[in-house]
């Protein structure tokens, strides 16, 4: 899991590389002391030194992208309400690492930001994923709250690609979106991918009891009253038969 979870890590350095590659060569560029083509080597070395803050960019932002393998659990969410309809979110990733969030509404729904790798790069490799933001809505208004999860600081790849690359690029971006799933105090769930799609899996009976209302009740803690509910209708207790003893007579003696 560790070696899966560093091939993000691993396409990060070789960015890294590349980009000290570059500044090696604006330096030697613009260090040389021949004036022969020097406003082209001069123009050389400013490019490259652009070039090294655009690649140490794009590792700042690569190595927040994990990958995404089948039926790994990559988050769980517990809920808690803070007030009607107002509810605090706890996020805990596949690398333990937890976040709180503040989410209104009578349901909820994850987006994420995937690099699918195309069959020519793929070897083997995972989906690469990022979790944008983290949505509650009213399902009578249709209102929707949203609480941004992870944004890129500088320089954000995903959307670069998104907008400018090129249909059969290497790489292509797509926003996955979960299944809406009820809100309710104490609720957890797993999110699990799927193919190219996550799914969401109800993890304690809070929230089997949200999904599926006719499930039963969750069980009552200890120290909490247990109310049964008396039914209207009254059951008339018919006794038994009485059976009569035989009666015995006494023998007469000889």
């Amino acid at each position: 899991m560790n070696s899966t979870m560093m091939q993000f890590d691993g396409v990060a350095a070789i960015f890294a590389v590349v980009a000290l590659l570059c500044l090696f060569a604006g330096y030697k560029l613009l260090s040389s002391s021949s004036w022969i083509g020097g406003w082209l080597r001069g123009n050389l070395g400013i490019f490259f030194v652009i070039l090294t803050g655009f690649f140490a960019l794009c590792v700042m932002d690569i190595r927040s992208y994990k990958p995404m393998f089948d039926e790994k659990t990559i988050a769980t969410l517990s809920f808690r309400e803070t007030s009607a309809t107002h509810y605090e979110v706890r996020v805990v990733d596949a690398m333990g690492i937890e976040n709180r969030y503040a989410i209104s509404g009578d349901s909820w729904s994850l987006n994420a930001n995937q690099f699918r790798w195309s069959k020519r790069l793929s070897l083997g490799l995972g989906h690469g994923y990022r979790f944008s933001a983290i949505a509650g809505s009213y399902k009578t208004t249709g209102v929707e709250t949203q609480d941004a999860m992870l944004r890129s600081r500088y320089f954000d790849v995903w959307k670069f690609i998104n907008q400018y690359a090129p249909d059969n690029f290497l790489v292509s971006t797509r926003v996955v979106v979960t299944v809406a799933q009820p809100l309710a105090d104490a609720a957890m769930y797993e999110v699990v991918p799927s193919g190219f799609d996550l799914l969401v899996r109800p993890l304690n009976e809070f929230a089997k009891r949200a999904v599926q209302p006719d499930s039963p009740q969750p069980a009552v803690t200890s120290g909490e009253a247990v109310t049964q509910p008396i039914s209207a209708a009254v059951t008339e207790v018919v006794p038994a038969a009485v059976q009569e003893k035989p009666v015995v007579t006494p023998t007469a003696t000889q």
